[in-house]
């Protein structure tokens, strides 16, 4: 099949529109000039006849041979394009024409042509008629006149024959110049409807194209077309389609993306202590481990199954995070006394290192609205890192400090310490699933690269805001502020 573009439909669509509504004017038209002009003629040869009879009646009975007579009939010769017949009460057809009054034979033809109105006008009434003429060849507009004398006795008929060819030539030229307009119309409409047409097509073509790219994957490409219309509400609403289709395929492929980290990074993680396991439970089914390290081998089974317990129990509490089913037990919070209990519990672990936790506080403080547990879990991923990667025999200062800011009270706690560091560059990958700042720190079987994670969605959970300062062999400060402490938080 051809293929019609849309341009080409909308061109033939306007010139039709145009050929259709101009002929139907034109032949409107046609049929309104026709009635005026002909009834215009009428009126004239009716009025012609008329006259004549007025002038003419006094001599049809008994003075047709007079001189006064011939004179008029010269006259009435002279007059362009018209032929008098008079009819008497005998039926003889009397014609004045070039200068001559003769007498025309009974001929059938037109007698009996010219009957009806012979018989109207006999009867006293006005009568005209339109045809072909045979005794003169042409057709002709004919009026019948009756001649009446003073008595009101009709005495004969006068017929005023004119040739119609005049208007039948004014005719053909009305109708020349309407095949003209509808030619020139037909050239403007084509030229007009192609260039209207084009104008609509292209932005059209341009989605189009679009389109086409975008069914290849490039949703990057824009239309760029800005119309205050249909077209170019449809440009727009394309646009938006593309670059929401661009954002949610960028979401998808980091998603995946995600994914497959989280699968190696899960697979790395427990390939340690599954290897370790697998080892040392290999090393005494084979009795190739001696009966006096059995101890030590026990004891690492067990270490090794606590953090793979671990590593699941936190995997699972990361999940039910990340999918927003946690509820929250709101209530007054003493931060101080959330403080002094987990340096309770910590205290095992910063004696191994002889590691001082040191509490400073500016007071009065009030209440906070918070979840103890959630708060609690918060606190104690922070403070352990910063055990991990602080020196032996350093300090970390566990700080609640209350400032007013841009008046307004704001409330936060900092954990500080002067352990490693953390270079600028990893920074904002902290609390990425199992990424650990230093490439190089050998495995250890006290962490399983998810604290921080967890930490970074009880942050949000709990209505707070994270800020992490770090420096290389100097040390890290994590603040963490509550956006809202004086009123229970609404979640």
């Amino acid at each position: 099949m051809i293929k019609r573009s849309i341009t080409t439909k909308l061109t033939i669509g306007f010139v039709l529109i145009i050929i259709i509504s101009t002929l139907c004017i034109g032949i409107i038209g046609i049929n309104i000039f026709r009635n005026n002009i002909f009834e215009m003629k009428e009126k004239n040869i009716t009025l012609h006849a008329q006259k004549l009879e007025s002038v003419l009646e006094p001599y049809i009975e008994n003075g047709m041979d007079s001189k006064e007579y011939k004179d008029i009939v010269k006259g009435v010769s002279s007059f362009d394009n018209t032929k008098v017949w008079m009819i008497n009460l005998k039926g003889e057809i009397r014609t004045i024409y070039e200068n001559e009054d003769k007498v025309l034979k009974k001929n059938p033809d037109p007698q009996g042509v010219y009957s009806e109105i012979i018989t109207s006008a006999l009867g006293g009434k006005l009568k005209s008629m339109q045809g072909y003429n045979a005794y003169y060849d042409e057709n002709m507009m004919s009026v019948a006149v009756p001649i009446v004398k003073g008595d009101k006795s009709i005495i004969g008929v006068i017929i005023v024959h004119s040739s119609t060819i005049d208007l039948s030539n004014s005719m053909n030229e009305f109708f020349i110049y309407l095949i003209a307009a509808v030619l020139g119309e037909v050239i403007i409409a084509g030229l007009l409807g192609f260039y209207f047409s084009k104008n609509i097509t292209k932005p059209i073509k341009i989605i189009n194209e679009a389109a086409m790219q975008m069914t290849e994957g490039n949703f990057k490409l824009k239309t760029n077309i800005y119309q205050k219309d249909e077209i170019g509400e449809l440009s727009t609403s394309f646009d938006i389609l593309s670059s929401r289709l661009e954002y949610n395929i960028r979401q998808q492929e980091k998603l995946e993306q995600m994914r497959k980290d989280f699968v190696a990074n899960v697979s790395h993680e427990f390939r340690t202590p599954l290897t370790i396991i697998r080892g040392n439970l290999e090393g005494l089914y084979d009795g190739v481990i001696p009966m006096e390290e059995h101890h030590d081998n026990y004891y690492t089974l067990i270490k090794e199954t606590k953090r793979l317990e671990v590593m699941v129990s936190d995997l699972l509490s990361l999940s039910k995070l990340e999918s927003g089913k946690v509820e929250l037990n709101l209530q007054k919070l003493d931060l101080k006394e959330i403080l002094r209990d987990i340096t309770r519990v910590l205290k095992p672990i910063t004696k191994a290192k002889n590691i001082e936790l040191e509490l400073i506080d500016d007071g009065n403080l009030s209440p906070v609205w918070s979840d103890y547990d959630k708060l609690k879990q918060l606190l104690i991923i922070f403070i352990d890192n910063a055990i991990k990667f602080s020196h032996v025999n350093s300090k970390i200062k566990l700080a609640i400090i209350l400032e007013n800011i841009n008046q307004k009270d704001t409330l936060s706690i900092t954990i500080t310490d002067y352990g490693i560091g953390i270079s600028k560059e990893d920074i904002p990958f902290i609390g990425e699933r199992f990424y650990k700042a230093d490439k190089a720190r050998k495995y250890s079987g006290n962490s399983t690269g998810l604290g921080i994670s967890i930490a970074k969605h009880l942050i949000e959970i709990l209505n707070c805001k994270l800020e992490i300062k770090s420096q290389i062999n100097v040390g890290t400060q994590i603040k963490i502020e509550f956006l809202k402490f004086e009123d229970e938080i609404h979640l």
